[in-house]
């Protein structure tokens, strides 16, 4: 004989995860949420307000060719990546446009990166797509790529330069992972 497993009653799934749900939201308000990526660093210039979403050091794929000595692809080969002997840094913003008019900018022209011993470099990419005016009320996140000489990976004090219609702020950068400079052969 065949026995019969009971299924689950639907309204008991209902009454279990709207509990669930409760009890979350009751923890957060007495215990607080605690925040768990980075410090959010903001900056405002006129109408926009810029936030450091992230900031960290890309990462290149390693030789796997297991021969250090081997054929090393030349720079000419590979299009975008780091000249020799630099490290690439990846800077996430947020743009936002607070006021109630259409506002012109440009990330990718408007942020440099520097460092408190006098070092800049401007993008050498970015994903903001050309873009030229921020409507109102409206945000865009994109992606500044920096390269930075091996050398000066240890520089103190990364930030941001941010000009914008003849005012600048800095973003203090607080950046993630460790850096190794990109190799290429002759």
């Amino acid at each position: 004989m065949m026995r019969r497993i009971p299924r689950p009653r639907p309204w008991l799934l209902v009454v279990i995860g709207a509990l669930l749900a409760v009890l979350g939201a009751a923890q957060a308000v007495l215990f607080g949420v605690p925040r768990t990526g980075p410090p959010v660093v903001e900056a405002h210039v006129d109408s926009l307000a810029a936030t450091v979403v992230t900031a960290g050091w890309v990462q290149m794929d390693p030789d796997t060719m297991g021969d250090p000595h081997g054929y090393q692809m030349p720079l000419s080969m590979m299009p975008g990546m780091p000249g020799p002997g630099q490290a690439r840094l990846e800077v996430s913003l947020s743009v936002v446009n607070q006021s109630r008019s259409s506002t012109a900018v440009d990330p990718a022209a408007e942020f440099v990166l520097r460092s408190r011993d006098r070092g800049r470099w401007p993008p050498v990419g970015d994903t903001f797509a050309g873009l030229s005016r921020l409507p109102a009320g409206s945000a865009v996140d994109g992606v500044l790529f920096f390269d930075v000489p091996a050398q000066r990976i240890g520089s103190a004090g990364f930030y941001v330069d941010w000009k914008h219609g003849g005012r600048n702020a800095e973003l203090i950068l607080r950046i993630g992972g460790s850096a190794a400079p990109h190799v290429h052969g002759g």
